[in-house]
């Protein structure tokens, strides 16, 4: 999920903590995913993904294709129509991908991803948390490590 952010408006920049967060992920990529060179980023288009994308990008030379497609549902999306969306990005998935999004398309699309989860007593992801799915199995839901 995208860092910190200054204050609740529409789309809102990160805070002075929330672009802290983004420099303790990338050293917390860098160190922990050998092959990191593989991976693809992608981000909401949101300017705290965007943010939050490029500080990753900025210290670990993954790039991030920014896209709509990763955003939280959109305004005249029907709740049906966000998740054909959610299905069509995770069949479209690269197997090794990092994505900067918002909750609710971290919680249904990691909840489609894995089988058999019980996603039921997640209320929320904090802020700059990692959701980690590997194999079809959670390994972790919005582990805060920043």
């Amino acid at each position: 999920r995208h860092a910190q952010v200054e204050d609740d408006e529409h789309d809102p920049k990160l805070s002075e903590a929330g672009r802290s967060q983004g420099k303790k992920a990338s050293s917390f990529f860098s160190e922990n995913i050998e092959d990191l060179d593989q991976y693809r980023g992608f981000s909401s288009p949101l300017q705290r993904c965007v943010e939050t994308s490029s500080i990753i990008s900025k210290n670990t030379n993954l790039n991030f294709e920014t896209n709509e497609r990763f955003s939280d549902p959109l305004e005249q999306e029907t709740p049906k129509d966000f998740l054909i969306r959610l299905r069509s990005v995770l069949h479209q998935l690269p197997e090794k991908s990092i994505i900067v999004s918002h909750c609710k398309f971290i919680l249904n699309l990691a909840q489609m991803a894995v089988e058999n989860a019980d996603f039921s007593k997640c209320s929320g992801l904090p802020n700059l948390s990692v959701t980690y799915v590997n194999h079809k199995e959670l390994k972790w839901l919005g582990k805060k490590t920043f």
